[in-house]
């Protein structure tokens, strides 16, 4: 009897590390792979708004000198604070996307109405200084706008879901994550089930509880901690094959904070399970010590 209880035990145990793992995996898609505000964070601290103004200005700075219009009065057209509402709502979107709220992606900016502006400011500029725009200025006004354009319809859909939307192995792959992202509370209660299990086979000497679950977070904690520790050991964040460096610095810090979070998350799950069973293996010696006295 007593073989075949510790035989169901390491069952329990083994299903207990199983819910662990897929619930902190569903935690891990909630709170990184699948939340806003990381990714909004992440580029801010990265001052990634900042630098893609910076490089929509240098466009506009070529077409200054080659118009003679103040590189202000491009300006004008766009802002950063523009770019980051834009960008914000692509990131919203996308997950939005991902966790099957709405089947709408966002394409960024308006870039009708940011050639609209660019276009006003211009003539409004050349009316008040008497200035003729001719075809070559118009010419040089829309490679510099399309050029532009192009740069913010890449550069602000971080997440350009239309580009894989149609692929069905994404969509499959959208299904499965979206299952996890919405199962966090009945893994947390089949955990709870679990243990609810263990303590009740163990009733007679509770201590017991310790040595089970101790084991199972010490196992599921290190299957947690192999992805991030793999991550940073062959330096995948660092090896991302990107010329623009305000991108490439953003998808390292994506990249990065999920490992972070994989490592966090698998360190404070084993050093649960470590003070668990130190404090089992100290019970455990007090009560065989407490039978020889005896």
């Amino acid at each position: 009897m007593k073989k075949f209880k510790k035989i169901f035990l390491f069952i329990i145990s083994f299903l207990l590390m199983f819910s662990l793992v897929i619930l902190q995996f569903s935690i891990f898609i909630r709170f990184r792979l699948l939340n806003e505000n990381f990714y909004v964070s992440t580029l801010e601290k990265n001052n990634y708004y900042k630098y893609l103004n910076e490089n929509i200005n240098t466009n506009f700075k070529t077409l200054s000198a080659l118009s003679a219009i103040p590189e202000s009065v491009f300006k004008d057209s766009i802002s950063e604070q523009l770019i980051k509402t834009e960008t914000t709502n692509n990131i919203k979107n996308a997950i939005n996307f991902m966790v099957l709220k709405k089947d709408t992606t966002n394409n960024g900016i308006d870039l009708t109405e940011f050639e609209k502006n660019l276009s006003n400011n211009i003539l409004n500029y050349a009316k008040a200084n008497n200035i003729e725009i001719n075809n070559n200025i118009q010419t040089q006004v829309k490679t510099v706008s399309t050029d532009t354009t192009n740069i913010l319809n890449n550069h602000v859909n971080i997440f350009n879901i239309n580009q894989v939307k149609k692929i069905n192995q994404f969509i499959k792959f959208r299904d499965i994550l979206n299952i996890i992202y919405n199962s966090v509370h009945w893994f947390l209660l089949m955990s709870i089930f679990l243990i609810g299990i263990i303590v009740t086979l163990n009733r007679r000497a509770p201590w017991r509880d310790l040595f089970w679950i101790g084991s199972s977070l010490i196992s599921s904690g290190a299957l947690i901690l192999l992805p991030g520790i793999l991550g940073f050991l062959f330096k995948v964040p660092y090896r991302l094959a990107i010329d623009i460096s305000y991108i490439k610095e953003a998808l390292k810090d994506f990249l990065s904070g999920y490992f972070y979070f994989s490592i966090s998350s698998g360190l404070i799950m084993i050093t649960l399970g470590i003070l668990m069973l130190f404090v089992y293996f100290n019970i455990s010696m007090k009560k065989r010590l407490n039978i020889k006295e005896t």
